[in-house]
């Protein structure tokens, strides 16, 4: 999904390079100084589409953005329909340029929030999380590993999981529950922040929760949100992604469906689910549509 709204968000971008060209063209040469026509009839119908479809692309990926750039986006929007519907009906070269400008500025200031290097550490552990789901079915000595941790406990398993993460250079940590500081998964003392910084990974706090049987999935990832909100540490700069956390649900099938949950002032939580032993598609799919029956 991340890479859907990408593609979307570059498309944009070369769209409204294509429109200011043309209007760069035509001031160059003098015609929209003694024109409004080519304004009234090009430049700024052209200009609101482009902002109906970034209203449009706001809505559509609302939920896949990276929390920064969804709330700037926001923002932006807001005060884009403001000068839209002041200048929008407008004629001239004067509110053409106006309103190219404020796309312009829409664009500039998004671009620098998607170029924060959070983003590149939030495709980072999709990507191992991704990795692990896979690795668990296609070899059976990670089946067998996962499963085993599984029945040993959450622990285990928590333990496992950041072990996999570090190969993808991501560090994940818990809360610890009494300081508020950050806990080793693996060795379960105090994180060593030199260990971090010499190995140059991304420092994500995360929350494992082992859901058996008997397991309500949406309670235990309220439990997990809560356990994560009792970290208090200042983010270590330049290395902590300290606008996402990540509640990852160790399931032996599939949850359906994975719950979600709310943001809560600057961290937004997404929640993974692993299974140990997962099921074929034709299964998911099948108990997808019992899931929707009941």
């Amino acid at each position: 999904m991340a890479q859907h709204w990408k593609s979307s968000w570059d498309a944009w971008c070369e769209r409204l390079d294509r429109v200011v060209d043309v209007a760069k063209f035509y001031g160059a040469v003098d015609v929209m100084h003694g024109h409004h026509v080519f304004a009234k009839e090009t430049l700024i119908p052209d200009a609101k589409e482009l902002f109906e479809a970034l209203v449009a692309f706001e809505a559509e990926f609302r939920e896949s953005l990276p929390i920064e750039v969804r709330n700037r986006l926001s923002k932006f929007i807001e005060k884009g329909r403001s000068i839209f519907g002041e200048y929008g009906t407008g004629v001239g070269p004067h509110e053409a340029a106006l309103l190219l400008g404020t796309l312009g500025g829409i664009r500039s200031a998004t671009a620098y929030y998607l170029r924060d290097p959070s983003l590149s550490a939030r495709n980072d552990v999709e990507r191992a999380l991704l990795h692990l789901q896979r690795l668990i079915v296609a070899s059976e000595h990670a089946r067998d590993e996962w499963r085993c941790a599984f029945d040993r406990g959450e622990l285990e398993a928590e333990k496992l999981g950041a072990v996999h993460l570090l190969q993808h250079g991501i560090w994940a940590f818990k809360a610890d529950a009494i300081t508020g500081g950050r806990t080793d998964l693996v060795l379960g003392h105090p994180l060593k922040e030199e260990e971090v910084q010499r190995s140059g990974s991304a420092l994500v706090l995360t929350e494992w929760k082992r859901i058996t049987d008997c397991d309500d999935p949406a309670r235990k990832a309220h439990e997990a949100q809560v356990e994560a909100e009792k970290y208090s540490s200042g983010p270590l700069l330049g290395f902590e992604l300290a606008s996402t956390r990540y509640v990852i649900l160790v399931s032996r099938g599939h949850l359906l469906p994975v719950p979600t949950l709310p943001a809560t002032g600057p961290a937004d939580y997404q929640v993974r689910n692993i299974a140990v032993e997962p099921e074929s598609p034709s299964k998911v799919a099948r108990k997808a549509v019992r899931k929707r029956k009941r």
